[in-house]
């Protein structure tokens, strides 16, 4: 029962650490979810990075208090952590990309715009058209160049370096994901 009662205060020490007066409630009573009880209630929103930490205080006070010992029965917080951490480095992934799109629009605002006419006036564009379309935009503005939406390829986004530290955390934990995730299906 303590070392229940210590891995929950984990969770609850944690929660509160990070976003103060979010846990509304706590207990060691087993639950449908939870045979070997204790659990803790959040009743504000705590973000995915945060819940990742807040999922790994039981673990890390039932340590920390036995040292030498493996808390046991963490194997639900470990992944909720896990899963946290995939949700917010998706998250990421998804802004970085989405910002990388905006600006490839905006390099390429006139053909974007002659595009979207022709499709309206068409509604279908074969190749030739796209291409025709394309070497117009392009003609008349040079600023916009084959070499403006290359500099995004596939390629140059992996291994572009970020730009704050936090994204290149996020970037190490999703290859490390990525590569626990590649052993374990081979």
């Amino acid at each position: 029962i303590e070392k229940v009662a210590l891995h929950e205060a984990g969770h609850l020490v944690v929660c509160e650490a990070l976003c103060p007066g979010s846990v509304g409630f706590a207990s060691l009573l087993p639950s449908d979810e939870n045979r070997c009880g204790g659990f803790i209630h959040c009743c504000k929103g705590v973000s995915d990075s945060q819940s990742a930490i807040i999922a790994l205080g039981g673990k890390a006070a039932v340590e920390t208090r036995y040292a030498g010992q493996v808390a046991e029965g963490c194997s639900d917080d470990i992944a909720c952590a896990v899963n946290c951490i995939r949700e917010a480095a998706v998250q990421a992934e998804l802004e970085r990309y989405y910002g990388k799109a905006r600006a490839l629009l905006a390099q390429n605002e006139a053909f974007l715009k002659e595009i979207t006419e022709a499709l309206v006036m068409k509604k279908t564009l074969l190749y030739s058209d796209i291409q025709a379309i394309r070497g117009t935009a392009v003609k008349r503005n040079p600023a916009v160049t084959c070499e403006a939406a290359s500099r995004y390829d596939a390629a140059e986004i992996e291994n572009s370096p970020p730009e704050d530290p936090e994204e290149a955390m996020r970037q190490k934990i999703m290859r490390k994901l990525e590569e626990a995730e590649r052993r374990r299906c081979s």
